[in-house]
């Protein structure tokens, strides 16, 4: 491949060499001074079109600037007449900026074209890892749920022999299969956030949020908290992945309260001028300032295990949902009292 281009790099050179000859006789025959500048400035461009390396369009540039200069001396009375001289001074540095300019045109070209096949390569890197890791996760549940099932059935025939060193071990071994298990429910759907195919629909928003609050009764209840919601649109979206969003959120507004507070929701919207801006404030604990980007992005938390239950990638699911449907996510979280997640969602 390289040396298929090298020789068609040396056939173009040797094609401008050409031209430039012929320029050459034109101008030494013809007394017309800005012919041959024009006709060389061609030449360049034409090399640059023809992606010539950059030594070769310098070297034609030069043998431009070199041919203007020589005919100024081989024209009748061109070297004779101060006009003609600075006629031809200015056609040659012109020849030159003409070189320069194209090559940062080509400097700029080979740049985006490597972006652009960095970006696809990145792009199936991306595919395959979130396709192995959709198949990973996939294919790890059955025995996360054998070793959870099969140590139940042995913690409970050994239970009347167990001393609480013992038991206390069986507990671990519950607990640890049960976070990962649950960890590899939410790679699952972090995977599939990714994969599903968006397949538009008019959705009322109104009757998401309302299913959502009939699953939460019990945990709404137990909580004793407040959640008011305002008339939501009916957009074009996915149902599905829209209900994965509204329901982490509303679900993280529940769970990050402190001890000595009940939760109070507030789920609203605001109509832009493009885009839906759709807000899920609550009086939770709040997110510090320098964690604001943090908390969306995969398995990063904020608090520890036995603080807040969790696998820290809830809302880097939502992230992804909002960004794949073309709206963007954050956070406002004044003094740390209380939480506003907002997100926006295209007409």
């Amino acid at each position: 491949m390289y040396k298929n281009l090298n020789i068609l790099n040396q056939l173009y050179f040797v094609l401008v060499l050409f031209f430039s000859f012929i320029v050459l006789i034109i101008d030494i025959v013809l007394p017309i001074q800005t012919l041959p500048a024009l006709a060389y400035n061609l030449i360049v461009l034409m090399s640059a079109f023809l992606y010539l390396k950059r030594s070769y369009l310098y070297m034609t540039a030069f043998i431009g600037f070199s041919f203007t200069i020589i005919g100024l001396f081989l024209s009748p009375g061109d070297s004779s007449h101060f006009d003609s001289i600075l006629i031809r001074a200015l056609s040659a540095v012109f020849i030159l900026l003409t070189a320069m300019i194209c090559d940062k045109f080509l400097r700029f070209r080979n740049r985006a074209e490597s972006l652009e096949l960095e970006t696809r390569i990145l792009e199936k890197s991306n595919e395959q890892l979130e396709q192995f890791a959709f198949i990973a996760s996939h294919d790890l549940q059955e025995p996360i749920r054998k070793i959870i099932t099969f140590s139940d059935l042995l913690q409970k025939e050994l239970e009347p022999n167990l001393n609480e060193t013992q038991k206390k071990h069986f507990n671990f071994l519950t607990e640890s299969s049960t976070r990962m298990r649950q960890l590899i429910h939410d790679l699952l759907s972090f995977s599939r956030a990714g994969n599903t195919e968006i397949n538009p629909k008019k959705t009322d928003l109104n009757e998401i949020v309302q299913d959502i609050l009939d699953r939460l009764k019990t945990t709404i209840q137990n909580s004793n908290a407040q959640i008011n919601t305002t008339s939501l649109p009916t957009i074009l979206c996915s149902p599905t992945l829209l209900t994965q969003v509204f329901e982490n959120l509303i679900t993280n507004s529940l769970k990050y309260q402190s001890s000595d507070s009940n939760p109070v929701i507030q789920i609203s919207c605001k109509e832009l001028k493009t885009f839906w801006e759709f807000h899920i404030q609550d009086n939770g604990i709040g997110v510090p300032s320098e964690s604001r980007l943090k908390i969306f992005e995969s398995f990063k938390r904020l608090h520890r295990k036995d603080e807040f239950e969790g696998t820290g990638i809830g809302l880097s699911i939502c992230k992804r949902i909002i960004q794949r449907h073309g709206g963007k996510i954050w956070v406002e979280s004044p003094n740390k009292k209380g939480s506003t997640f907002k997100f926006t969602l295209p007409k």
